[in-house]
């Protein structure tokens, strides 16, 4: 449990401060035609056919690592062994998930709604 609440509270320090917002990212594509993602982005990993409009989606898994951790607690000196304290070894984490973008576009090929889920 504790590795668990260690491991979600460094993932929210790391996303903080990651990058652009996503979410402006993507609300910055409302207008425009979807030919620019295409070729920033490459093919979609699914398109949807929703006549007269087309839902069009980008997947990709992500791998995130946290490296060993060691806390100690308890009063310390060093070259003295004391009663009380205790030293806790957390070992590496890895996780993948995935990242979703995607795209409501219209009959021309304009961006009208975009979702995202994952940073």
């Amino acid at each position: 449990m504790r590795r668990l609440a260690l491991c979600m509270i460094a993932s929210a320090i790391m996303l903080a401060g990651c990058g652009p917002d996503i979410g402006q990212m993507m609300a910055s594509t409302h207008g425009r035609h979807i030919d620019t993602v295409i070729a920033e982005w490459g093919p979609p990993s699914s398109i949807v056919e929703m006549p007269p409009d087309r839902i069009m989606t980008w997947q990709a898994v992500r791998h995130m690592e946290f490296a060993p951790a060691t806390f100690t607690t308890g009063a310390t000196q060093p070259g003295i062994l004391q009663n009380g304290v205790v030293t806790t070894y957390t070992p590496p984490v890895a996780s993948n998930y995935v990242v979703t973008r995607t795209f409501w576009v219209n009959s021309q090929g304009i961006i009208f709604k975009t979702a995202w889920r994952g940073q």
